[in-house]
């Protein structure tokens, strides 16, 4: 989701290297929340509030749409995203290989 993306720069980010990373992007496909990614999002929430767990909306959003695509999420709040189950992860701050 472009969105997040965008305002994540916004946080971290200063003008000039703002500007190389949205550029960067340029080359990255965009997906959407379709029906697919909603399949993949019923079970999930249902299991993690099952198990008291409260992961912010838009996180969600992007994990799903990740799963229903067996794409790896870049991020770098690995904490939150490691607790949904067959979620690959890459933390893009710590140079890391993807999980």
């Amino acid at each position: 989701m472009a969105y997040e993306l965008e305002y994540g720069t916004l946080k971290v980010a200063g003008g000039a290297r703002r500007r190389l990373f949205s550029r960067s992007l340029d080359g990255i496909e965009e997906v959407s929340f379709d029906r697919q990614a909603a399949r993949e999002a019923a079970p999930i929430r249902f299991d993690l509030e099952g198990c008291g767990v409260v992961i912010r909306p838009m996180g969600l959003l992007l994990a799903w749409i990740a799963l229903s695509r067996g794409a790896i999420l870049a991020t770098s709040n690995v904490k939150e995203f490691s607790r949904i189950k067959g979620l690959r992860i890459d933390d893009w701050t710590s140079g890391k290989s993807p999980t």
